[in-house]
């Protein structure tokens, strides 16, 4: 089955998620990771939770707990071209913040 149909040789891109979560250990060292361009969501809410644990150590509130989020509502719109959505959704978290690289 490798050869011809998955690298992994396991049938199904469930069975493969779960067959690597449960091979896992229990914590995983994540300082030598290199994560590509595939993983930005992952690499950004990293950056976010990071960027919270500093603003509270800090002495303030983290972005994300104001009473302000409680008004999100999904919506479809077009917006102009050169728009920021980050500024519409998440008017308290600065852009350069969210575009940082790790």
């Amino acid at each position: 089955m490798q050869k011809p149909e998955t690298f992994t040789g396991i049938d199904g891109v469930k069975v493969q998620d779960r067959a690597i979560q449960e091979s896992m250990e229990p914590m995983c060292e994540r300082s030598q990771e290199h994560l590509g361009s595939a993983a930005e969501g992952i690499i950004q809410m990293r950056r976010l939770l990071r960027e919270g644990i500093n603003t509270v150590r800090a002495g303030g509130t983290p972005a994300g707990v104001g009473r302000s989020y409680y008004n999100l509502y999904c919506a479809l719109q077009v917006l102009p071209q050169d728009a920021d959505w980050r500024q519409i959704l998440a008017p308290d978290i600065a852009p350069e913040k969210i575009l940082q690289t790790v």
